[in-house]
């Protein structure tokens, strides 16, 4: 028998697997971050989490909202900088996506195994952030170095959130 409790373990489960796998790209993966967030509120908005959760989750889904929406209308439109006559300062309208994700990652009320499961994407950031910089097989040009200062600040926040969130829980089993 399918009870409240078992669904809303279950949206929190789905969503939890679809923001991390999604976290890995994040520009084709925002396609199961966006929904994967929409479920996580969900089950806080269903499963009658306390006030602050309810708020937190639902922040984080309109900042993957606005983040997403933006990336890909500018994708839409050809991109920004170089030849295509719009400015990068357009750019900054994908931060809030930059915000939000990391937030979904760490987020309150999660289980254990979602905070270990966290960390791959952040420790993927630095690595990814490494071989842009590097210019390892010759994927970096000028555009994509200029990211890297905003790849590695998302990877040491979600490691640092899922760290200290793991941290919370160890300390409060003792």
């Amino acid at each position: 028998m399918i009870t409240k409790e078992r669904g809303v373990k279950t949206l929190l489960a789905v969503g939890g697997i679809a923001t991390i796998l999604g976290a890995i790209d994040p520009l084709e993966g925002s396609l199961l971050i966006l929904p994967g967030s929409l479920l996580v509120m969900l089950a806080a908005i269903i499963g009658k989490e306390g006030k602050a959760i309810t708020r937190y989750r639902t922040w984080t889904f309109i900042l993957i909202l606005i983040g997403v929406a933006a990336m890909w209308g500018m994708t839409a439109t050809g991109g920004i900088g170089g030849d295509t006559g719009i400015s990068m300062w357009w750019g900054l309208l994908i931060v809030p996506y930059l915000i939000g994700l990391p937030m979904a990652l760490w987020g309150p009320g999660l289980p254990r195994w979602a905070y270990w499961a966290g960390l791959v994407p952040g420790w993927w950031y630095l690595a990814l952030a490494a071989l842009i910089s590097g210019d390892a097989g010759g994927i970096g040009n000028e555009a994509s170095k200029s990211i890297v200062p905003f790849v590695v600040v998302v990877g040491i926040a979600v490691i640092a959130g899922c760290g200290w969130r793991l941290a919370k829980i160890v300390n409060s089993e003792r």
